[in-house]
């Protein structure tokens, strides 16, 4: 998760908060993640590059998103027992859904659907800053 995701995704998750969405927030995700999933799979079809163990792959990292956001959800939800009103969960939905969205839009552009030039500039920045992050990460 870029930076960018977190930081809109905050956006996001307090702003539905402070309206008290929460829960509409998390259907939200729900449905974004299913999207995204259908979207990877016509994609990679269409590519001619769809392979079982990336599929794999994918899917075990949303079962790793759910299982975090239940932990946030569950520590959350004791927080606010004791007193301390605190939209961790909120935020973080956000962020999963920012960055749900932007994986549907690439998805829908990979597929050979039309982007404006600033939304495929902008998912290449972001794509190039996910590169090199993961290049240092393997040099560390």
């Amino acid at each position: 998760m870029t930076k960018e995701n977190v930081f809109w995704g905050a956006l996001c998750g307090i702003g539905t908060w402070a309206l008290g969405l929460p829960w509409e927030l998390l259907y939200l995700w729900i449905t974004l993640m299913i999207l995204d999933i259908i979207t990877g799979v016509i994609s990679a079809c269409l590519q001619g590059e769809f392979s079982s163990r990336q599929m794999k792959f994918g899917l075990f990292r949303k079962t790793l998103d759910v299982t975090i956001m239940i932990a946030l959800l569950v520590i959350q939800r004791v927080a606010s027992l004791n007193g301390f009103d605190v939209p961790v969960g909120s935020i973080i939905v956000g962020a999963f859904c920012f960055k749900e969205s932007t994986s549907i839009i690439e998805n829908y552009g990979k597929a050979g659907g039309k982007l404006p030039n600033t939304i495929r500039n902008w998912l290449k920045v972001l794509g190039q800053k996910i590169d090199v992050d993961d290049q240092n990460d393997g040099n560390d």
